[in-house]
């Protein structure tokens, strides 16, 4: 089957000899965004593995802990939001004096979190776009392949009466050929787009998990109600005003 790939190639003319060198660059694209994919998809998950255990292991202390793994897409999440709830917690703490979270740092650490999570999930499915434009483009360009050998064909019946009708045979066998060659890139493509895009998801879903499960932690741990807020505000403006008057009686 190569073989006859191959000899139609090297019997075609210019724009057959175009067509498969269009399916032949398609191919190693895809190819390589396959393979590429295929290994990060394998890589990730046992990373994924190893960060959920160590985070059973450490979820008490889940502020002050940081997972083995920068590159796993968990880690890369749970760092995002590791950061983000630090700042919350030291901007409280000179603000109010308290180490806590209120219900607006909550909602910025989701948001935060959500946009993490459209980043990794674009990291992705980058690339992909090369596997999406193999899709159709194939199957057409083969069937240019087949259209543009039909014609070919007819073209030397018509002219090749007593000839030998060899040229017959290479145009029908650019016809085949390409349909061929359009159809071997276009089925692993299509395959593997649907299957990169499933195991996407399911990493998505995951990164949502896990945002879920780091936002009941904080505000199991760090939520402060609206009532507590009052009244630190009211005994830090409070200490902050009996400052002054200390220093007045300790001159006087």
């Amino acid at each position: 089957m190569l073989h006859s790939v191959i000899s139609s190639f090297l019997t075609s003319d210019l724009l057959g000899k175009s067509i498969y060198l269009a399916l032949l660059l398609l191919s190693v694209l895809g190819w390589w965004v396959i393979f590429e994919k295929t290994k990060w998809i394998r890589n990730n998950k046992e990373l994924e593995r190893r960060f959920f255990a160590e985070l059973e292991e450490n979820q008490a202390r889940w502020i002050d802990w940081l997972p083995t793994s920068k590159e796993c897409s968990m880690s890369q999440m749970y760092r995002s939001m590791l950061l983000q709830a630090r700042r919350l917690l030291q901007k409280n703490q000179q603000r109010l004096s308290t180490l806590a979270l209120t219900m607006e740092d909550i909602e910025i650490l989701d948001h935060s979190a959500n946009a993490k999570i459209e980043e990794l999930t674009y990291a992705m499915r980058e690339r992909l776009e090369i596997l999406a434009l193999s899709i159709p483009l194939s199957p057409f360009l083969g069937l240019l392949g087949t259209v543009w050998g039909m014609l070919g064909a007819f073209y030397h019946l018509r002219s090749s009466v007593g000839l030998s009708n060899d040229r017959v045979f290479e145009s029908l066998s650019l016809a085949l050929g390409s349909t061929v060659a359009g159809l071997l890139v276009a089925i692993p493509a299509l395959i593997s787009y649907y299957w990169i895009n499933h195991e996407s998801a399911k990493v998505r879903r995951h990164l949502i998990s896990l945002k879920t499960r780091i936002i009941e932690l904080a505000q199991t741990q760090y939520r402060m109600h609206a009532f507590e807020i009052a009244d630190q505000r009211k005994s830090h403006h409070s200490s902050a005003s009996q400052a002054p008057s200390s220093v007045e009686n300790h001159a006087s």
